[in-house]
């Protein structure tokens, strides 16, 4: 997927453009909304980190402990 080499190579605007245009596309993408949350989080942006981490909870009901685990590690990382 293009957005993760974009976020491997730090151009948040791009990585965040081409995961949304995946979702878009087929909405139910978990890689690209856990590519998504994971640039929303490295510029700080907690509201769109959390509402794409929801989603995600949404689409793995059997993994909601792990996930839940996955987006408490995500808020801790994005406070510092």
């Amino acid at each position: 997927m293009r957005g993760q080499a974009y976020k491997a190579m730090g151009t948040n605007d791009k990585a965040i453009a081409d995961f949304s245009e995946a979702i878009r596309l087929k909405p139910d993408n978990r890689d690209a909304l856990g590519g998504r949350q994971l640039v929303y989080s490295k510029i700080g942006d907690t509201e769109k980190q959390i509402a794409d981490l929801k989603e995600l909870i949404k689409l793995l009901p059997g993994r909601k402990i792990l996930t839940n685990i996955t987006l408490s590690q995500s808020l801790q990382e994005s406070r510092g």
